[in-house]
């Protein structure tokens, strides 16, 4: 009966042991892995229409038509992310990887490193897919520099990727004859404050211009048509009846200072401010509507 027992205890302590390894050996590993500064995400791609790959637990992998995995990311290599388009407009596919590896160099390092470091660095790594699911490496980029946080294809162009990084910096790429090369993505922006049309303004515009608000925007033409976006607040509503333009603490401006803005060059007009109202329902659909029949971006209301 003793020896039962005793086979039964040691039965227990050596699961016991082995839990406790195990527990131990997971904490180790995650230790171990680097901490991206993005996620670790987990995601499937359609990248033929028999061909998939699949995102999941830091590593990928590919499946072809018979359902097989045709290709698993090299051990060592820890996955943040992964995109796929035809980013050399060749017609075939091609993976990104935005990757985990130790070491800020592939198998060929520049000449004058002499040693490799045993770190872990962020890397982005470039596959050309067949369609049969049959892989093969492209590009493989030294250590980036800064780490990306997330990455993702253009909407309207998927041969150019936009990574931002931990400082929010957006970058855009693109492939040229060979590798990624950066793509010159500045923005300019000019922004002009409250757009209030007084009873003296229109009178003035009545008076000595024709009817025509021209001259509220001549002096700053080419500010407004130099930026790649021009923006401002449109704080009195237009009206498309002479009653209802007025000033003065219920404002109504007439559509000649929209038609002036369309001429301008203007982008976006944004609208919510304390007058909205000063036309009612009346006030706020003809503004929208002239707007956005002149392809202004009106926001607000």
């Amino acid at each position: 009966m003793k020896n039962i027992f005793s086979q039964i205890n040691k039965k227990w302590l050596l699961l016991l042991i082995t839990a406790v390894a195990a527990i131990c050996c997971v904490m180790a590993l995650n230790r171990f892995l680097p901490r991206p500064v993005g996620e670790w995400r987990e995601k499937s791609l359609q990248i033929y229409e028999d061909v998939y790959g699949n995102l999941a637990d830091r590593s990928f992998k590919i499946t072809g038509k018979d359902g097989k995995v045709t290709w698993r990311s090299p051990v060592g290599f820890f996955i943040q992310d992964a995109l796929t388009c035809d980013l050399d407009l060749d017609g075939e596919k091609e993976l990104i990887l935005l990757l985990w590896k130790i070491g800020k160099y592939g198998k060929h390092r520049p000449f004058w490193v002499e040693r490799d470091e045993l770190t872990f660095s962020q890397h982005v790594f470039i596959y050309s897919v067949t369609a049969d699911g049959e892989i093969k490496h492209k590009w493989g980029a030294s250590e980036i520099g800064k780490e990306i946080v997330r990455m993702k294809l253009m909407e309207k162009n998927e041969s150019f990727i936009m990574t931002e990084d931990v400082s929010g910096k957006c970058v855009v790429w693109r492939w040229e004859s060979f590798g990624l090369k950066t793509v010159e993505s500045a923005v300019s922006f000019v922004v002009f404050g409250d757009n209030i049309i007084h009873k003296e303004i229109y009178e003035c515009a009545n008076r000595q211009h024709g009817g025509s608000f021209d001259y509220l925007y001549e002096p700053f033409y080419d500010d407004i048509r130099a930026a790649d976006l021009a923006a401002f607040q449109q704080e009195t509503m237009l009206v498309d009846k002479e009653s209802a333009v007025s000033g003065y603490p219920s404002f109504g401006s007439p559509l000649a200072v929209g038609e002036a803005i369309v001429r301008a060059g203007f982008d976006i007009a944004s609208c919510a401010g304390n007058h909205a109202l000063d036309r009612g329902i009346y006030g706020i659909n003809v503004t929208t509507d002239f707007y956005k029949n002149n392809g202004i971006i009106c926001l607000g209301v």
